[in-house]
């Protein structure tokens, strides 16, 4: 049977927030901290996110989301994704974020993608720049769009695009 990638509704509130909790997971992402039930719950119903949810077995789920932002008068694409287990084998993280890259084309979503990971990531550095993703240095004028949507020092995290 093919596995397919699913748009996340209501039933996921809780294992979502869950899996974002994990220790593992905190530690890789911008807001390190562990959210509450009522917080989560408040941004659940009100966040711009595009989520999606891919299952490689009856355990493990991805969770992988996407947002249009809009800085400076031009559109961005921002995203991440996160697993409920430690060790996801990096092949279902590469199948979904191609997946999404995909999924963007067919809806004729082509814009820039912008990101930033953390300096100790290096698997997710390795596979981001393996999907075409570049560095962006002080040069690139989306370098401010950059440091100003994530909020976070060049000094601790590598800022990144990817142009269709």
């Amino acid at each position: 049977m093919k596995k397919k990638v699913n748009k996340i509704n209501d039933s996921h509130i809780w294992t979502y927030l869950f899996s974002r909790n994990l220790k593992f997971n905190r530690q890789k992402m911008i807001n390190s901290k562990k959210i509450s039930m009522l917080d989560h719950a408040i941004w659940w119903f009100s966040n711009e996110r595009e989520i999606f949810y891919y299952k490689p077995d009856k355990l493990q789920i991805i969770y992988f989301w996407q947002q249009i932002i809009l800085i400076n008068k031009k559109k961005y694409i921002v995203g991440g994704w996160h697993s409920n287990t430690k060790k996801i084998n990096i092949i279902y993280v590469l199948f979904v974020l191609k997946w999404l890259f995909s999924y963007n084309v067919k809806k004729n979503q082509k814009y820039d993608w912008i990101a930033v990971v953390k300096k100790n990531n290096k698997w997710i550095l390795k596979l981001i720049i393996y999907l075409g993703y570049r560095y962006v240095n002080k040069n690139d004028k989306t370098y401010n769009v950059i440091k100003k949507f994530f909020k976070v020092s060049n000094k601790k995290y590598y800022y990144l695009k990817y142009i269709h």
